[in-house]
């Protein structure tokens, strides 16, 4: 085989190597759904502050996010939905307001739900 020969194989399994190391760096440093689950957290942030204003002036229930929309609690501008367009569920219990996504299953009590503020102990969901 002559050097040439060798060179331009060596070449077109480099190629390929490197592609998929680069695909798999790129995975690892930006998980696919990573942006989605940022902005839903910054959403159900703002959310979750609105609950807690309106769980602070009302004695007793749980606002929807609908109900806050509608009572002008929040901003018309904000959503409440999340990044994967699934509405937001406000949880309340005697002292804490929880704000919970869905997640990009959109399937509600699955690992990939995200809950605003997040539990003290994640095991614990």
């Amino acid at each position: 085989m002559s050097s040439a020969h060798t060179l331009l194989l060596d070449r077109s399994l480099a190629v390929p190597a490197v592609s998929l190391w680069v695909g798999a760096f790129v995975e690892a440093r930006n998980p696919p759904h990573g942006n989605l689950v940022g902005e839903t957290k910054q959403l159900g942030m703002a959310l979750d502050a609105a609950a807690e204003v309106w769980r602070a002036e009302h004695a007793k229930g749980c606002p929807t996010p609908q109900f806050l929309e509608e009572q002008h609690e929040i901003n018309a501008t904000r959503k409440i939905t999340d990044a994967w367009e699934t509405p937001f569920k406000i949880v309340c219990d005697d002292d804490s307001v929880t704000v919970v996504s869905f997640g990009p299953d959109r399937k509600e009590g699955t690992a990939d739900d995200i809950r605003i503020p997040e539990p003290a102990n994640k095991n614990s969901q």
